[in-house]
Parts: structure tokens; sequence; C-alpha cells
């Protein structure tokens, strides 16, 4: 997997974001994908969102003024939304669908969200910093 950085934040270092892209990489098995990483400063309480770029390109960004730890677990989260678009499971747009299936219920109980938070908790307990 490659992977590119913009505005990245002195908390993290190159080499922690090496291994927390490796780890994504072991993780799904996965090798053919590019990564961008945007280091943003978003206002509110988005920590990250997710973009497919092209074919096997995909945008991630992430609120850059957060802890270290929630710029690791944010990362891992939206992986898992990479994952999922990847795949074809989750088609990102208005309305997004899962499945094919449009779903009308609360954030946490949308089945993409459900299962990044999932997901993300799993990346956390086995990434070794």
């Amino acid at each position: 997997m490659y992977y590119t950085t913009s505005g990245k934040p002195k908390q993290i270092s190159y080499g922690i974001l090496d291994n927390v892209m490796f780890h994504i990489e072991e993780y799904f098995q996965i090798s053919d994908l590019e990564i961008n990483l945007e280091f943003k400063n978003f206002k509110g309480p988005t920590l990250g969102l997710c973009d497919h770029e092209d074919e096997n390109e995909y945008t991630i960004e992430i609120k850059k003024s957060i802890p270290l730890d929630e710029i690791i677990r944010t990362i891992f989260h939206e992986s898992v939304h990479v994952m999922q678009m990847h795949r074809g499971m989750f088609v990102p747009g208005s309305p997004p669908t899962w499945g094919g299936k449009i779903y009308d219920v609360s954030y946490y109980d949308l089945p993409w969200e459900k299962e990044a938070y999932e997901i993300e908790e799993m990346m956390m307990k086995t990434y070794k910093k």
C-alpha cells in the first residue's frame, strides 16, 4: 500500500504513520491501494472523512488538532470505510447505500458505522506503537 500525507501535525511522526499504515495493510491484507492522508482544521465534532478518488485511490481527511491516540483511532476508522468502498459494500453519496440499500436510521445505527466502530476497536487492540 502506498500513502501520502499533507498537513501532518507535529504530534504524529512519520515513523508512527508508517506503523499505522502497515497495520492497516496487514489487517485487511491489501497492498494495491493508494491512500492520501490529509490533516485538516475541521470545525465541530467531525474527526475524519473518507472519499473514493479513483479505482484504487482513496483520501482520508483527519482533524489535525486531536490527540495522537485519536488520530490513530480515526485513521483506523476511516480505513474501514476505505475497505467497505473498495469491496463495493458501502457507496457514499446522497443518499449513501450499504449493500444496495438506503438506511434511514441514526448515525450510530448505520451499518457502515457500526462495522467501522467495531473493527476500529479491534485494530486499536492489535496495533503496537
